[in-house]
Protein backbone atom coordinates (compact mmCIF):
# COMPACT_ATOMS: atom_id res chain seq x y z
CA UNK A 1 0.00 0.00 0.00
CA UNK A 2 1.61 3.51 -1.12
CA UNK A 3 1.46 6.40 1.05
CA UNK A 4 -1.48 8.47 -0.90
CA UNK A 5 -3.57 5.41 -1.01
CA UNK A 6 -2.99 5.10 2.92
CA UNK A 7 -3.49 8.76 3.33
CA UNK A 8 -7.07 8.45 1.32
CA UNK A 9 -7.90 5.82 3.68
CA UNK A 10 -6.90 7.63 6.63
CA UNK A 11 -9.29 10.56 5.43
CA UNK A 12 -12.03 8.50 4.93
CA UNK A 13 -11.97 6.95 8.51
CA UNK A 14 -11.72 10.41 9.94
CA UNK A 15 -14.69 11.47 7.76
CA UNK A 16 -17.21 8.40 9.35
CA UNK A 17 -15.33 9.26 12.87
CA UNK A 18 -17.31 12.65 12.09
CA UNK A 19 -20.35 11.48 10.97
CA UNK A 20 -20.67 9.33 13.85
CA UNK A 21 -20.00 12.09 16.54
CA UNK A 22 -22.59 14.06 14.66
CA UNK A 23 -25.20 11.00 14.81
CA UNK A 24 -24.46 10.85 18.12
CA UNK A 25 -24.90 14.21 19.43
CA UNK A 26 -28.04 14.37 17.28
CA UNK A 27 -29.47 11.13 19.49
CA UNK A 28 -28.27 12.94 22.63
CA UNK A 29 -29.92 15.65 21.40
CA UNK A 30 -33.32 13.68 20.98
CA UNK A 31 -33.01 11.92 24.07
CA UNK A 32 -32.63 15.10 26.08
CA UNK A 33 -35.96 16.34 24.26
CA UNK A 34 -37.50 13.23 24.86
CA UNK A 35 -36.90 13.35 28.57
CA UNK A 36 -37.65 16.61 29.18
CA UNK A 37 -40.99 16.21 27.62
CA UNK A 38 -42.08 13.08 29.78
CA UNK A 39 -40.68 15.27 32.53
CA UNK A 40 -43.12 18.26 31.67
CA UNK A 41 -45.64 15.52 31.10
CA UNK A 42 -45.20 13.83 34.42
CA UNK A 43 -45.14 17.02 36.28
CA UNK A 44 -48.49 17.76 34.46
CA UNK A 45 -50.38 14.74 35.61
CA UNK A 46 -49.16 15.95 39.09
CA UNK A 47 -50.04 18.85 39.01
CA UNK A 48 -53.34 17.46 37.95
CA UNK A 49 -53.28 14.52 40.99
CA UNK A 50 -52.39 17.36 43.38
CA UNK A 51 -55.86 19.76 42.32
CA UNK A 52 -57.40 16.07 43.75
CA UNK A 53 -55.52 15.97 47.20
CA UNK A 54 -56.22 19.79 47.64
CA UNK A 55 -59.76 18.82 47.43
CA UNK A 56 -59.78 16.19 49.69
CA UNK A 57 -57.82 18.02 51.67
CA UNK A 58 -59.71 21.08 52.40
CA UNK A 59 -63.27 19.33 52.12
CA UNK A 60 -63.60 18.46 56.06
CA UNK A 61 -61.80 21.94 56.95
CA UNK A 62 -64.39 23.88 55.38
CA UNK A 63 -67.22 21.41 56.69
CA UNK A 64 -66.31 22.22 60.33
CA UNK A 65 -65.77 26.03 59.64
CA UNK A 66 -69.10 25.84 57.62
CA UNK A 67 -70.65 24.29 61.23
CA UNK A 68 -68.90 27.14 63.16
CA UNK A 69 -70.36 29.58 61.15
CA UNK A 70 -74.39 28.48 61.71
CA UNK A 71 -73.38 27.50 65.18
CA UNK A 72 -72.55 31.41 65.49
CA UNK A 73 -75.00 32.45 64.08
CA UNK A 74 -77.93 30.24 65.35
CA UNK A 75 -76.46 30.95 68.88
CA UNK A 76 -76.67 34.45 68.24
CA UNK A 77 -80.63 34.14 66.60
CA UNK A 78 -81.48 32.49 69.91
CA UNK A 79 -79.71 35.12 71.94
CA UNK A 80 -77.50 32.64 73.60
CA UNK A 81 -73.86 33.99 72.14
CA UNK A 82 -71.93 34.62 74.92
CA UNK A 83 -67.93 35.35 75.55
CA UNK A 84 -66.78 31.83 75.98
CA UNK A 85 -68.77 30.45 73.36
CA UNK A 86 -67.26 32.93 71.01
CA UNK A 87 -63.69 31.86 71.98
CA UNK A 88 -64.05 28.76 71.39
CA UNK A 89 -65.53 29.14 67.91
CA UNK A 90 -63.28 31.35 67.32
CA UNK A 91 -60.23 29.04 68.16
CA UNK A 92 -61.63 26.45 66.33
CA UNK A 93 -62.43 28.37 63.80
CA UNK A 94 -58.76 29.75 63.52
CA UNK A 95 -57.28 26.18 64.03
CA UNK A 96 -58.63 25.23 60.86
CA UNK A 97 -57.68 28.09 58.78
CA UNK A 98 -53.93 27.37 60.07
CA UNK A 99 -54.34 23.97 59.08
CA UNK A 100 -54.95 24.98 55.33
CA UNK A 101 -52.84 27.31 55.21
CA UNK A 102 -50.22 24.92 56.21
CA UNK A 103 -51.46 22.90 53.25
CA UNK A 104 -51.07 25.61 51.06
CA UNK A 105 -47.42 25.94 51.90
CA UNK A 106 -46.77 22.18 51.53
CA UNK A 107 -48.24 22.06 47.47
CA UNK A 108 -46.82 25.33 46.96
CA UNK A 109 -43.34 23.45 47.74
CA UNK A 110 -43.93 20.76 45.85
CA UNK A 111 -44.90 22.22 42.53
CA UNK A 112 -42.18 25.33 42.94
CA UNK A 113 -39.45 25.04 40.40
CA UNK A 114 -35.92 23.92 41.89
CA UNK A 115 -32.93 22.37 40.35
CA UNK A 116 -30.88 23.25 43.35
CA UNK A 117 -29.57 20.25 45.38
CA UNK A 118 -29.45 19.91 49.17
CA UNK A 119 -29.61 17.89 51.98
CA UNK A 120 -33.12 17.54 53.16
CA UNK A 121 -34.45 15.18 56.50
CA UNK A 122 -36.31 11.78 55.32
CA UNK A 123 -38.74 12.40 58.19
CA UNK A 124 -39.93 16.09 56.74
CA UNK A 125 -40.29 14.34 53.45
CA UNK A 126 -43.01 11.64 55.22
CA UNK A 127 -44.83 14.65 57.15
CA UNK A 128 -45.30 16.53 53.74
CA UNK A 129 -46.75 13.21 52.77
CA UNK A 130 -49.29 12.94 55.45
CA UNK A 131 -50.36 16.48 54.73
CA UNK A 132 -50.42 15.53 50.84
CA UNK A 133 -51.99 12.40 50.55
CA UNK A 134 -53.74 10.84 53.78
CA UNK A 135 -56.97 12.86 52.75
CA UNK A 136 -57.43 11.07 49.07
CA UNK A 137 -56.24 7.74 50.83
CA UNK A 138 -58.71 8.04 53.58
CA UNK A 139 -61.48 8.62 50.65
CA UNK A 140 -60.80 5.93 49.16
CA UNK A 141 -60.53 3.53 52.61
CA UNK A 142 -56.95 2.88 52.17
CA UNK A 143 -54.83 2.97 55.24
CA UNK A 144 -51.11 3.61 55.03
CA UNK A 145 -48.20 3.58 57.83
CA UNK A 146 -45.51 6.32 57.73
CA UNK A 147 -42.54 5.30 59.84
CA UNK A 148 -40.23 8.20 61.81
CA UNK A 149 -37.06 8.33 61.54
CA UNK A 150 -35.32 10.93 62.99
CA UNK A 151 -31.65 11.48 62.02
CA UNK A 152 -32.01 10.20 58.58
CA UNK A 153 -31.09 12.99 55.41
CA UNK A 154 -30.42 12.56 51.77
CA UNK A 155 -29.03 15.07 49.43
CA UNK A 156 -30.57 15.41 46.39
CA UNK A 157 -33.46 17.66 45.09
CA UNK A 158 -35.91 17.69 48.18
CA UNK A 159 -39.15 18.10 45.60
CA UNK A 160 -38.60 15.34 43.10
CA UNK A 161 -37.59 13.05 45.57
CA UNK A 162 -41.18 13.73 47.03
CA UNK A 163 -42.57 13.44 43.80
CA UNK A 164 -41.19 9.68 43.65
CA UNK A 165 -42.31 8.72 46.83
CA UNK A 166 -45.94 10.27 45.99
CA UNK A 167 -45.68 8.63 42.71
CA UNK A 168 -45.46 5.16 43.74
CA UNK A 169 -47.91 5.81 46.48
CA UNK A 170 -50.49 6.85 43.83
CA UNK A 171 -49.88 3.80 41.90
CA UNK A 172 -50.45 1.79 44.77
CA UNK A 173 -53.92 3.49 45.71
CA UNK A 174 -54.65 3.18 41.84
CA UNK A 175 -53.73 -0.84 42.06
CA UNK A 176 -56.23 -1.08 45.28
CA UNK A 177 -58.87 0.55 43.91
CA UNK A 178 -58.44 -1.48 40.43
CA UNK A 179 -58.21 -4.75 42.23
CA UNK A 180 -61.32 -3.58 44.80
CA UNK A 181 -59.37 -4.22 47.76
CA UNK A 182 -61.66 -3.31 50.65
CA UNK A 183 -58.83 -3.13 53.22
CA UNK A 184 -56.26 -1.58 51.26
CA UNK A 185 -53.07 -0.83 53.00
CA UNK A 186 -49.86 0.89 52.36
CA UNK A 187 -47.07 0.23 54.78
CA UNK A 188 -43.87 2.34 54.13
CA UNK A 189 -40.44 1.88 56.28
CA UNK A 190 -37.32 3.52 56.45
CA UNK A 191 -33.79 2.45 57.73
CA UNK A 192 -30.11 2.55 57.23
CA UNK A 193 -28.16 -0.11 56.08
CA UNK A 194 -24.51 0.68 56.09
CA UNK A 195 -23.90 4.15 54.29
CA UNK A 196 -27.49 3.37 52.48
CA UNK A 197 -30.95 4.42 53.23
CA UNK A 198 -33.33 2.05 52.12
CA UNK A 199 -37.06 2.74 51.51
CA UNK A 200 -39.85 0.35 50.89
CA UNK A 201 -43.33 0.85 49.82
CA UNK A 202 -45.38 -1.84 49.85
CA UNK A 203 -49.17 -2.83 49.14
CA UNK A 204 -51.69 -5.42 48.88
CA UNK A 205 -52.94 -5.14 46.04
CA UNK A 206 -52.08 -8.69 44.69
CA UNK A 207 -48.58 -7.90 42.92
CA UNK A 208 -47.52 -6.85 39.70
CA UNK A 209 -48.01 -9.56 36.56
CA UNK A 210 -45.25 -11.44 35.64
CA UNK A 211 -45.28 -10.81 32.41
CA UNK A 212 -45.83 -6.99 33.39
CA UNK A 213 -42.93 -6.72 36.02
CA UNK A 214 -39.84 -6.24 33.58
CA UNK A 215 -41.55 -3.04 31.74
CA UNK A 216 -43.12 -1.41 34.35
CA UNK A 217 -40.24 1.70 34.84
CA UNK A 218 -40.42 1.29 30.74
CA UNK A 219 -41.92 4.95 29.17
CA UNK A 220 -45.49 4.68 28.11
CA UNK A 221 -45.73 1.42 29.33
CA UNK A 222 -49.19 1.58 31.46
CA UNK A 223 -52.14 -1.26 32.45
CA UNK A 224 -54.45 1.23 33.39
CA UNK A 225 -56.84 2.74 31.01
CA UNK A 226 -55.52 5.45 28.79
CA UNK A 227 -57.99 8.07 30.58
CA UNK A 228 -56.34 6.84 34.23
CA UNK A 229 -52.60 6.98 33.29
CA UNK A 230 -50.02 8.38 31.18
CA UNK A 231 -47.87 5.21 32.05
CA UNK A 232 -44.99 7.68 32.50
CA UNK A 233 -45.02 8.03 36.38
CA UNK A 234 -42.75 5.74 37.19
CA UNK A 235 -40.19 5.70 34.52
CA UNK A 236 -39.70 9.34 35.43
CA UNK A 237 -39.84 7.79 39.31
CA UNK A 238 -36.57 5.71 37.86
CA UNK A 239 -34.97 8.47 35.87
CA UNK A 240 -35.11 10.93 39.16
CA UNK A 241 -33.75 8.49 41.36
CA UNK A 242 -31.07 7.05 39.35
CA UNK A 243 -29.25 9.92 38.03
CA UNK A 244 -27.56 10.18 41.15
CA UNK A 245 -24.77 8.28 42.03
CA UNK A 246 -25.29 4.85 44.16
CA UNK A 247 -28.84 5.38 43.92
CA UNK A 248 -31.52 2.74 42.90
CA UNK A 249 -35.47 2.72 42.15
CA UNK A 250 -36.68 -0.82 41.89
CA UNK A 251 -39.75 -3.48 42.31
CA UNK A 252 -40.63 -6.65 43.64
CA UNK A 253 -43.60 -8.66 44.52
CA UNK A 254 -44.50 -10.06 48.09
CA UNK A 255 -47.60 -12.55 49.21
CA UNK A 256 -49.39 -9.22 49.31
CA UNK A 257 -48.87 -7.36 47.01
CA UNK A 258 -45.60 -4.63 44.57
CA UNK A 259 -42.84 -4.05 46.85
CA UNK A 260 -41.04 -0.74 45.47
CA UNK A 261 -37.91 -0.16 46.78
CA UNK A 262 -35.62 3.20 46.68
CA UNK A 263 -31.93 3.05 47.58
CA UNK A 264 -30.23 5.96 47.85
CA UNK A 265 -27.13 7.09 50.04
CA UNK A 266 -27.05 8.58 53.66
CA UNK A 267 -25.58 12.31 54.41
Amino acid sequence: MNIKTLQIEVEALKEKNRLLEEMLAKEQERSLEKDHLLNQKSRSASMGEMIENIAHQWRQPLNILALVIQDIYISGQLGTLDADKLEENYSKANNVLQYMSQTIDDFRNFLKESDGIEVFALDDIFQSIEHIMVPSLKVHNVGITLPHVEGLHIEGNRNEFLQVILNIIKNAQDAIILNNIKKGVITITAAQRDAKIIISIKDNAGGIAPEHIDKIFDPYFTTKHKSQGTGIGLYMSKQIIEKNKDSKLSVTNTKEGANFIIEVPAK
